[in-house]
């Protein structure tokens, strides 16, 4: 049985959505929308246009090539895979990506999900990320005192560590985090409440977060 919508083809159900849909939409814009309340440049509100139109261009690439699979009756090619389901969606070079990576992240892709161990015990880094606020994780001897403004969202800053401590650390006991993250020794990662990655840098100095602070916060 389809589960398409009524008047909508079959195919329907299995396309992917693009971010102006209900999985993306709401906190890709909700979080900005927010922030511009809050104080933050109306520029902010702008770049949800540039940001999702090519997104949205190759979602409905990908929808297209679904429906010509299930033309051609090859229901293999309707596996919904990371692309599918928007896991491996990005935003690199867009107006609110910095310049920053890791060995294996670039400022604007989404920030991956790993195993780990809070003042609450063992959690998800999605659990830590969840809600309406910015995320910095702090690996090895990089600061987690980044200067945020006190109006807007907030910044939830966390020190990476091998074992489990106080409210301010995220234990890696596994490495998984770590090598996630491409990261070898300090490095600084901002995440953005959408769960995007708005900077990083793999040395102490915070100072390339300005541009970042300044763009996305609400004045201080």
């Amino acid at each position: 049985m389809s589960t398409a919508a009524p008047g909508r083809p079959a195919w329907w159900a299995a396309r992917p959505q693009t971010p102006s849909g209900p999985r993306r939409g709401r906190p890709a814009l909700g979080w900005k929308l927010a922030q511009v309340l809050a104080g933050a440049p109306d520029a902010l509100l702008d770049t949800y246009e540039t940001e999702r139109r090519p997104v949205a261009a190759h979602v409905l690439g990908k929808s297209s090539e679904l429906y010509q699979n299930l033309s051609q009756h090859r229901l293999s090619g309707l596996k919904r895979g990371d692309e599918e389901q928007q896991l491996t969606l990005s935003y690199r070079g867009g107006p609110l990506a910095g310049t920053g990576t890791t060995r294996t992240l670039i400022a604007g892709d989404r920030a991956p999900d790993a195993p780990c161990v809070t003042a609450d015990g063992a959690r998800r880094l999605f659990d830590v990320l969840r809600g309406a606020h910015f995320t910095l994780l702090a690996f090895g001897n990089a600061p987690t005192g980044l200067p945020w403004p006190e109006t807007g969202a907030g910044l939830h800053s966390y020190r990476v560590v091998r074992r489990p401590g106080n409210g301010g650390e995220i234990a890696d006991t596994s490495g998984k985090l770590t090598r996630t993250y491409g990261v070898d020794g300090d490095a600084l990662v901002l995440i953005r409440p959408d769960g995007y990655i708005a900077d990083a840098t793999t040395t102490k100095d915070d100072a390339r977060f300005a541009d970042a602070i300044r763009a996305l916060a609400s004045p201080s």
